[in-house]
């Protein structure tokens, strides 16, 4: 409205080049890909942000997201080596908005490894505050071969994520009983070796996450 400055916007993105999006927040890497999607609507008033307000979701599909360094940290967290075969190739977020403050209500990510779902916020002066459930991929060779295990939401580690955009620090905090899982598993894949395990055949197999 011109008389008054207020506006009320709907916001559509279809096929977006991931690179491209990136290069405008100043990471360029030729070697990235993938598109976004999403749509958001946001309501204010021109000149302020203390009213303006809005909610959106998005989504990434076929990326091969490795290289970038945040993604980089979280690999080396879980002790895994940052690779094209490890690359967060999805994922999804939903958000609000409520002056210079974005509170991420949900965010997904997840490759043919590892799962993140997380949660948290970007506040005004770029800081974030994000706390990820590491969870093994549904497309996991891991949950394909163990069939109990497949379609089980359980988690890992937690990853927190927390301090400037541009250089956050980044921690792992396992949750007891289960924080060897990955440990135990995914060097001895990504080794190619095979850790032998010895034959227990009165436990179950719910007994390896005590």
């Amino acid at each position: 409205q011109l008389a008054s400055g207020t506006f009320d916007v709907d916001v559509n993105i279809r096929d977006a080049k991931v690179p491209t999006i990136l290069a405008d927040l100043g990471h360029v890497d030729n070697e990235l890909s993938g598109l976004f999607s999403g749509n958001a609507r946001f309501e204010g008033s021109l000149g302020t942000l203390d009213f303006l307000k809005g909610n959106g979701k998005g989504q990434v599909t076929k990326a091969n997201l490795y290289q970038l360094p945040m993604i980089v940290q979280v690999l080396n967290q879980l002790s895994i080596k940052p690779t094209e075969d490890v690359a967060f190739t999805d994922g999804t977020v939903q958000f609000t908005m409520f002056g210079d403050t974005v509170n991420f209500t949900e965010l997904k990510m997840w490759g043919d490894w590892v799962a993140l779902h997380g949660s948290g916020s970007l506040d005004g002066r770029r800081e974030l505050d994000l706390s990820f459930n590491t969870r093994v991929s549904p497309q996991n060779v891991f949950t394909q071969v163990i069939r109990p295990l497949r379609g089980e939401k359980y988690t890992l580690w937690t990853i927190d994520v927390k301090g400037p955009l541009h250089a956050p620090t980044i921690e792992r905090r396992a949750f007891e009983g289960v924080g060897e899982t990955l440990e135990r598993f995914i060097p001895t894949m990504t080794s190619g070796e095979p850790e032998p395990i010895a034959e227990k055949p009165k436990r179950g197999i719910g007994s390896w996450f005590r």
